[in-house]
Parts: structure tokens; C-alpha cells; sequence
């Protein structure tokens, strides 16, 4: 195999390739299309490989991005992601600079976006049992008060997921949040 330039396990080995800085945003965005995704409603972009090296690298380049990647081991493959409203439209931003190939419905999701780039912030999030039980309260409050779903994660900047996701995993938010609801109709 080796004689013929056939590697085993290559998608566990593979290198990052030299690849002039004018032509990186091309490659990366190429990467992408192929074993990239992105979830919007979860602002998350994420890359999935095989070998640890090739991520570690791609990490690299997106650092220089001023990005903040975070790497994780899934014991078979790896994934590299990106979080963050702000963040996710700066790496579309890089990626689709001057761009000719690539796939359209991956560049629409990046289209979502209804803020101007100058408005978008990423959250430093806390995640403990408290932090996310005040977000619940903050949400449920200005729901009181303004009566819009929408309208209400837009202003405490959560997607329709985070909400979702309560209102699945948390018996007495989704009372409080049908209660609220039942009340203005």
C-alpha cells in the first residue's frame, strides 16, 4: 500500500498542509463545505476530523483570526468549534472574502443574521445551575412585561433553542411560561 502512496488510517494521521496565508481563507472555507457545519440557532460552528494534529493546526489558523476555538476529543474523531453570535460572522466574514467555490446553503445559514456586524456580541456565558435559573427568571420577567416571545430572547439575547430547550427540560418554566401566555390572550 505504502508503494503507492495509499497511507493506513490516514484520516487519523492526516497533516495540515502548507498553505500560503493569501490562500487560507480558501482552503478553510473548502475544509468547511466538506466536514464543517453550523447551527444558528445555537450560534456554534463546528469542524469534525479524525486527526488530532490537522485540528490542532486548523485551531491555529483560526486563533490568528482572532477567533477562540475549543477542541474535543469524541474518542473516534475530534471536533473544533466555534461559539458565539460575533464569532460565527467574523469566521463567514474570512471565509467569504473573495469567494468563487463554495456551498450555498452553508452560506446562507451565516445570512440569518438580522443585526448589523457592529451590534453582534458574544456572551461569556455562565453555565452553572444558578446562572441559567437567573436567565429563566430574566426571561419569564420581560415576557410579563412585553408579552412577545421573539421579542423577549432578542432583548436578554438567547436563540428560540435556548428557550425551547427550557421549556422541555424544565417543568415549572414551561408553567410559568404557558401561565404568561394564557394570561394575555
Amino acid at each position: 500500500m505504502n508503494i503507492h502512496g495509499l497511507t493506513p488510517n490516514k484520516s487519523k494521521t492526516v497533516e495540515f498542509p502548507y498553505v500560503p496565508e493569501e490562500y487560507m481563507h480558501h482552503f478553510v472555507r473548502g475544509y468547511f463545505d466538506g466536514d464543517g457545519s453550523i447551527n444558528y440557532e445555537k450560534y456554534v460552528v463546528t469542524f469534525v476530523g479524525g486527526s488530532e494534529l490537522f485540528l490542532s493546526e486548523l485551531m491555529k489558523v483560526l486563533v490568528k483570526q482572532q477567533l477562540t476555538p475549543s477542541l474535543k476529543d469524541r474518542n473516534s474523531h475530534y471536533r473544533l468549534f466555534i461559539s458565539g453570535r460575533k464569532s460565527i460572522q467574523t469566521f463567514s466574514k474570512w471565509i467569504y472574502k473573495d469567494k468563487t467555490l463554495y456551498l450555498q446553503r452553508k452560506f446562507n445559514e451565516f445570512n440569518k443574521e438580522k443585526l448589523a456586524y457592529h451590534e453582534l456580541k458574544d456572551r461569556a456565558i455562565k453555565v452553572t445551575k444558578e446562572a441559567v435559573l437567573e436567565r429563566r427568571r430574566i426571561f419569564l420577567n420581560q415576557l410579563k412585561v412585553n408579552g412577545c416571545v421573539k421579542l423577549t430572547s432578542e432583548k436578554i439575547g438567547i436563540s428560540p433553542y435556548t428557550y425551547k430547550t427550557w421549556l422541555k427540560k424544565d417543568r415549572i418554566f414551561e408553567q410559568e411560561f404557558n401561565s404568561i401566555l394564557n394570561e394575555r390572550e
